[in-house]
């Protein structure tokens, strides 16, 4: 796993530190930042600027409440739900003008806040197969007390943002999402389709294994 912070860690994303129970890692708020337009530094984006005005920051203020919302739902196996974040995430996809009938929340009858959003983009050539996009939006567990900060509330401070799952693996998952409401809303289309899949169960896979439930029970 420590391995895997290796590219992020080198391109500037993540932010390693030397602890005494190994090295930890920090997601700066830079690696979220938000280019638009034709990719210059600040420059505006056509549909946002509709929102925001022309002289906006650079922090897509859509992203990151998008972000915000996912952190703050609170996905722990003890007191959270998978369900309920991955509902939240479809409400936003389908406010970007995805419809309802392209996206699925799906949870086993016996553990019905572990579901998952699986999501379907088309593309303009129907004869590819799509790819697929997956994240999981399960956290591990997180007592206040042993944080310094609120762990179910997105602190950015020092360039650094802050909360259970902030990097693990819920900025992915927002991006992801993030993608899909964009393409939305420009009406682009890529030429091979997009799948969405945001899973619960791969922290505690030893008690539900999301992955697993849906190539089992939804392979299609």
């Amino acid at each position: 796993i420590i391995n895997l912070f290796g590219v992020p860690t080198d391109a500037g994303f993540v932010a390693r530190t030397d602890g005494e129970g190994g090295p930890v890692y920090r997601l700066r708020a830079s690696a979220l930042r938000w280019h638009g337009g034709d990719g210059r530094s600040g420059a505006p984006d056509p549909l946002r600027r509709v929102f925001q005005g022309e002289a906006t920051a650079r922090v897509n203020p859509f992203f990151r409440d998008l972000y915000r919302e996912l952190v703050e739902t609170n996905t722990t196996l003890s007191v959270g739900s998978c369900t309920a974040a991955a509902e939240k995430m479809a409400a936003r996809l389908q406010r970007a003008g995805m419809p309802a009938a392209s996206m699925q929340v799906l949870a086993p009858a016996e553990f019905p806040k572990s579901g998952s959003l699986i999501a379907s983009y088309p593309g303009k050539d129907a004869t590819l197969a799509p790819i697929m996009l997956l994240a999981h939006i399960d956290v591990v567990e997180a007592r206040r007390e042993d944080w310094v900060r609120d762990p179910f509330t997105l602190v950015e401070e020092d360039g650094f943002f802050y909360a259970r799952g902030a990097s693990d693996d819920k900025a992915m998952a927002s991006i992801f999402t993030d993608l899909l409401v964009r393409w939305s809303e420009q009406h682009y289309r890529p030429r091979r389709g997009v799948t969405l899949a945001l899973t619960c169960g791969e922290e505690t896979s030893e008690h539900f294994n999301g992955v697993r439930w849906l190539l089992q029970n939804h392979p299609a």
